[in-house]
C-alpha cells in the first residue's frame, strides 16, 4: 500500500508555470512516507489538527512532491486562512497527480473562494478535457458563464452537456431562455419548436411557442396555438390566461375581462395559481396607473367563490393598505377578511391564523413588496 502514485514515477511536471521534477522514492522513504501520512490522518480524526499538520509537514520533508500530504497540508492552509498557500499546495498537488479529480476540484473551488474567477475557468476547462466522464465541471463553468452573461459560452457548455447526456427538456429549455437573453430570436424560436415537437403532450411548451409568437406580433399563429391547446384541455390555466393577453393586446377588452372571469372564477384553477395571476394583474394595474375598481371586483367574485382559502383574503387586504383606500372601505374589507377568518377556523383550517397575524404587519409585507418589483 501506498499514500501517493509517485513510487515509479520520474518525469518533469509544470506547477503555475516552473518546472519541477518528480524523482522516485526509494523503498525506505516511501515507507516513512506513509507511515507518517497515515499516521497525520489519524490525529487529524482524533482531532488533533497541530500534531497532524507537523506530521504532514515532515511528509514533505521526504517527499516534497506527495500529492496526498500536499492536499491535506492546503486544507489546513485554508482554515488558517492563508489562501496563497493553499493554492501552492494544490496547484502541486494536481501537477503531481493529475488523475485525481478531487484535488482539481479543490483548486477550482479554491479560486473561486478569493475571486480568481479568471483562474477558476482555467482549471475547470482543464478538467472538462481530463475528466470527460465527470459532468461537475461543465455544471460549475455554466453557472460561471450565465452569471456574467458570456451567453456564447453557456450556449457551447449546453451543446457539450446534450452530445454527453443526450437532449432533454431541461437542457433545451436552459438554450432558450439563453437565446432570449441573447436576443437571438431566431434561435430562440428553432428551440422552443424543438421542444413542442419532443413533447407534444406538454401543453405549456405549445402556450410558450404562442407567447412568444404573440410577443413578436404575429397575433394569428398566437391565436391558433392557444386554440389548439384549449381544445384539448379547455381548463388550462396558462393557455386561457394567454388568451386573455391576446384580448387586450388586440384591443378587445369585453373579451378580456370576460377571459379573465372564465379563468379567475373556474373551479377547476388551483387557488395559488388564481394568487399568481390576481398578483400579475396587480403589478400591470398600478404600472400602467388604470383604476383600481376591475382589480376590487376581481378580488370580491373570486373570495365569494372561494370561501374556505385565506390566500386570497390575506393578499386583498395587502393590496388596499398599499392603494391607501379610505378608512371606511379598508375597515369594510378587514371586517369581510375577519368574517371569512373565523369561517375558516369554525371548519378547523388553523393555517388561517397566521394569516390574519400576518395582517398586523400588512404595510411592510414582503409579497407586496415582491408584487411591486414584479418578482413573483
Amino acid at each position: 500500500f501506498s499514500c501517493t502514485s509517485l513510487k515509479s514515477v520520474d518525469a518533469n511536471k509544470t506547477v503555475a508555470g516552473k518546472n519541477i521534477n518528480i524523482s522516485p522514492l526509494t523503498e525506505e522513504q516511501q515507507r516513512r512516507y506513509d507511515y507518517y501520512y497515515l499516521e497525520a490522518i489519524r490525529l487529524k480524526q482524533l482531532e488533533k489538527y497541530d500534531d497532524s499538520f507537523q506530521l504532514l509537514q515532515h511528509c514533505l520533508t521526504i517527499n516534497p512532491n506527495g500529492a496526498a500530504a500536499l492536499y491535506e497540508v492546503a486544507q489546513y492552509y485554508l482554515f488558517l486562512k492563508q489562501q496563497t498557500l493553499a493554492v501552492e499546495a494544490l496547484e502541486r498537488a494536481c501537477a503531481c497527480a493529475p488523475d485525481n479529480f478531487w484535488y482539481a476540484r479543490a483548486l477550482s473551488t479554491t479560486h473561486l473562494q478569493m475571486n480568481n474567477r479568471d483562474k477558476a475557468i482555467e482549471v475547470l476547462k482543464a478538467m472538462t478535457v481530463r475528466f470527460p466522464k465527470r459532468i461537475d465541471p461543465l455544471y460549475t463553468l455554466l453557472d460561471l458563464y450565465s452569471r456574467s452573461a458570456q451567453y456564447d459560452e453557456v450556449i457551447a457548455i449546453l451543446e457539450r452537456l446534450e452530445k454527453r447526456m443526450g437532449k432533454s427538456e431541461k437542457l433545451t429549455m436552459e438554450k432558450f431562455n439563453t437565446y432570449m437573453q441573447k436576443g437571438d430570436e431566431k434561435r430562440a424560436l428553432n428551440e422552443m419548436k424543438a421542444l413542442v415537437e419532443e413533447y407534444p403532450m406538454e401543453l405549456r411548451y405549445q402556450v410558450m411557442l404562442g407567447d412568444f409568437y404573440l410577443k413578436k406580433g404575429e397575433h394569428d399563429k398566437a391565436y391558433e396555438i392557444y386554440q389548439q391547446v384549449l381544445n384539448e384541455e379547455s381548463d388550462n390555466a396558462i393557455a386561457l390566461y394567454s388568451m386573455a393577453n391576446y384580448y387586450q393586446l388586440t384591443g378587445q377588452d369585453e373579451r378580456y375581462n370576460q377571459q379573465l372571469d372564465t379563468l379567475l372564477l373556474n373551479k377547476k384553477v388551483e387557488s395559488n395559481v388564481k394568487l399568481g395571476i390576481m398578483q400579475q394583474l396587480v403589478v400591470k394595474n398600478e404600472t400602467s396607473d388604470r383604476d383600481s375598481t376591475r382589480i376590487v371586483t376581481l378580488f370580491d367574485r373570486i373570495m365569494q367563490q372561494e370561501p374556505d382559502d385565506p390566500q386570497i383574503p390575506l393578499f386583498y387586504a395587502q393590496y388596499l393598505f398599499n392603494k391607501k383606500m379610505t378608512d371606511k372601505m379598508l375597515e369594510e374589507e378587514f371586517d369581510g377578511f375577519i368574517v371569512q377568518h373565523h369561517t375558516v377556523l369554525d371548519r378547523g383550517d388553523t393555517g388561517a391564523c397566521s394569516s390574519l397575524d400576518a395582517i398586523g404587519a400588512v404595510g411592510m409585507s414582503s409579497s407586496m413588496n415582491a408584487v411591486h418589483s414584479g418578482n413573483f
